[in-house]
């Protein structure tokens, strides 16, 4: 009677909804956990995962004060900090790139370590995969996060063995300085080395006018025409004065009624003495085929042309040491804090993770299902 109540209970609870219900939720549930394992087993690429901190900094950062680190009581922490998060995503952006992706496929042979590709959905790798598959690829074994507490840029680089992620993160850090050392490149030919062309064009046109300024002295030989000018002209007013004093000395003579006195006749020859020096003075500033005029045009010309060469110079020389004073601002390193490791264990996949996973996605569709029954009940 027991065995036949038993059996009897048993049948009605097969039969009830509930039991059905709980029954599609638990096997739900144990299907999600063996999938879960199957995909650990078979399609999973198995990984293993070697990690690297490296560290960027600058001049503007330094001269901020900033240091390894977030210390928001620090002098000057905030504008540093901000400075550090810029240089630290810089590089945790550019790791994201398919440049990146090309440069360390290049130095480490990134696709060349999966040859048969990957079935693994978390991690696909088609076998002629196409530019945003491998990019996609690379982004699933390669990554990089800014620490914005730390200051440091945290490197993740996964391979199908330990010595494989490793090399693979040691590649990426390569990769990140020669992209730093690109940038600091391309700083300085956009600030010091535009600067120094410029101070080079300046100086060569300095060279020209100087050139020029010794083809007219020789050709000429005269040093300074201006200098020159400016001496006759003085000697001239001097012979003026002296004139104007002989002649009237020879005025008041002749009034006084002695024509044939030995002093009138010195005086009077001594003032024509004077108009013909006077004569010969003006002839060697203007009028004659040597004469300074001639060559002072062609001297102020050059001359000009040499002072503003000289001053541009001048101006290319401070362009150049503000120039140098941005390049050292804007100069970036990128330093090592932790070398890549060896991994000792694999990351991925993890099988109790990838169990439980799928034991939950199997109650979360079994859940589903059991709400369906629910608002549309068999009979």
């Amino acid at each position: 009677m027991t065995f036949s109540s038993s059996f009897d209970f048993a049948s009605r609870f097969q039969k009830t909804r509930d039991g059905r219900v709980w029954f599609i939720l638990l096997g739900a549930g144990a299907a999600g956990a063996v999938v879960g394992l199957l995909y650990a087993i078979i399609l999973a690429l198995p990984l293993f995962t070697s990690q690297a901190t490296v560290v960027v900094r600058g001049g503007a950062t330094e001269s901020q004060g900033g240091g390894s680190g977030f210390n928001p009581l620090r002098r000057g922490a905030g504008a540093a900090d901000a400075l550090g998060m810029l240089d630290g995503t810089l590089v945790q952006d550019y790791l994201r790139t398919p440049d990146a992706m090309e440069a360390l496929d290049k130095r480490v042979g990134l696709f060349r370590a999966f040859p048969n590709g990957s079935l693994d959905p978390a991690h696909p790798l088609p076998r002629n995969p196409s530019n945003e598959a491998r990019l996609k690829f690379y982004r699933s074994v390669v990554s990089a996060r800014f620490s914005l507490t730390r200051q440091v840029v945290d490197i993740e680089a996964s391979g199908r063995t330990p010595a494989q992620a490793q090399r693979l993160a040691r590649g990426v850090v390569q990769v990140s300085e020669e992209f730093i050392n690109r940038y600091n490149a391309r700083v300085r030919q956009d600030f010091v080395t535009t600067a120094e062309q410029e101070l080079a064009a300046a100086a060569q046109k300095l060279a020209a006018a100087q050139a020029n300024m010794a083809t007219l002295r020789n050709a000429t030989g005269r040093l300074d025409p201006a200098a020159e000018a400016t001496m006759i002209g003085s000697i001239i007013q001097q012979l003026e004065i002296q004139r104007v004093g002989v002649a009237a000395e020879v005025q008041a003579m002749q009034n006084l009624g002695g024509p044939d006195s030995p002093r009138l006749q010195r005086l009077s020859a001594e003032l024509s003495q004077l108009d013909r020096s006077i004569e010969a003075q003006r002839a060697r500033l203007v009028g004659s085929a040597g004469a300074v005029s001639g060559a002072l045009a062609s001297f102020e010309t050059a001359s000009a042309e040499h002072e503003f060469a000289a001053q541009s110079v001048e101006e290319a020389r401070k362009e150049v040491s503000s120039a140098k004073a941005n390049y050292a601002r804007q100069h970036k390193y990128l330093l090592t804090v932790a070398s890549p490791s060896e991994p000792t264990r694999r990351s991925w996949p993890r099988l109790p993770s990838a169990i439980l996973v799928g034991a939950l996605v199997g109650l979360f569709l079994g859940a589903i299902s059991m709400l369906l029954l629910r608002a549309f009940p068999v009979r």
